[in-house]
């Protein structure tokens, strides 16, 4: 388990979150790698992700963020596509060279992180980002635990292989339990701000959607979290959203390179500015490439749901 410095409780807190980097890849590799169910991710990220998802304008966005100085960056995972090496290597070096550390970083893993079995039993997640995680790249790296004064940051790992065509995500009873010890021994009069790759309800498409690409568990999550009046940060399903549940506010945020028509998918980062309260706003802010503008619109703040 991480532990974050703790930060001066009278100070306003900003923090920004991004998910669902999917850069393209740009380094050759062997074409045994793609013995597994890459194929299929390789296929998609030709055929339909290489026309949206981009680097450049990922970099821009990645750019606006630094230039606004957050206490901390959230990033929810699939910081990679296949879960290849280089891949790894190429997002540490970008976050690298925009200085980022381990005081102002977040990052916790999605399914795509974690894409084959190989990736997942030679961890390497936790190696390829041990500089911010700070676990060594040995596991049990999750739940992060951040104390930013009057803000509790808890990183919750969600990620595990699934089969050919699943994306789902898991929390196992240890993690849940570690969950639940943060909340009670250190969490205590601090606002909530558990970040996770997939979103802790039921997704709405159909039941084979929830099968395939929901989260197995989500209800306990709700449970320890509710009556608190927690935030909840998610990526995974590529849309913007913003909806209550109980009194937990679930906030998500669409791809950080998705150079979508609509708005509520276009390649976004979410900023929250907290007061020495605890008491928040919400900032939508998408770039709009081509004609390298940012657009900033305030968040419903747990009213509805956005599709």
């Amino acid at each position: 388990m991480n532990n974050q410095k703790v930060t001066d409780t009278n100070k306003d807190i900003k923090i920004c979150h991004i998910s669902d980097f999917h850069l393209p890849i740009e380094e050759s590799f062997p074409p045994y790698k793609l013995l597994s169910k890459r194929i299929m991710g390789y296929a998609n990220l030709k055929l339909l992700r290489s026309k949206n998802h981009q680097k450049e304008p990922f970099l821009r966005l990645l750019e606006k963020i630094t230039e606004e100085k957050p206490d901390m960056l959230i990033a929810t995972g699939d910081l990679v596509n296949l879960a290849l090496e280089t891949e790894y290597k190429n997002i540490a070096d970008i976050f690298n060279s925009f200085g980022y550390t381990k005081d102002n970083l977040m990052l916790v893993p999605g399914n795509h992180d974690r894409y084959t079995p190989g990736a997942q039993r030679k961890n390497y997640f936790e190696k390829s980002f041990a500089k911010w995680l700070d676990c060594n790249g040995t596991p049990p790296c999750f739940p992060i635990f951040k104390d930013l004064g009057n803000i509790a940051i808890i990183g919750i790992d969600t990620a595990v292989w699934r089969g050919p065509v699943s994306a789902a995500g898991k929390i196992n009873k240890v993690q849940l339990k570690e969950i639940e010890n943060i909340i009670v021994e250190k969490c205590k009069g601090k606002k909530i701000v558990a970040a996770m790759h997939h979103p802790p309800y039921k997704l709405l498409d159909s039941h084979l959607k929830q099968y395939l690409s929901g989260l197995y568990g989500y209800k306990r999550v709700l449970e320890l979290l509710k009556n608190r009046n927690a935030l909840v940060l998610h990526g995974h399903i590529h849309v913007r959203t913003d909806l209550l549940i109980n009194d937990t506010h679930i906030v998500g945020v669409p791809s950080a390179s998705n150079n979508h028509g609509s708005h509520h998918k276009k390649m976004s980062f979410h900023t929250f500015n907290f007061d020495k309260n605890g008491d928040y706003k919400v900032y939508s802010t998408a770039y709009h490439a081509k004609e390298d503008q940012f657009k900033t619109d305030e968040l419903l703040n747990g009213l509805e749901m956005l599709k």
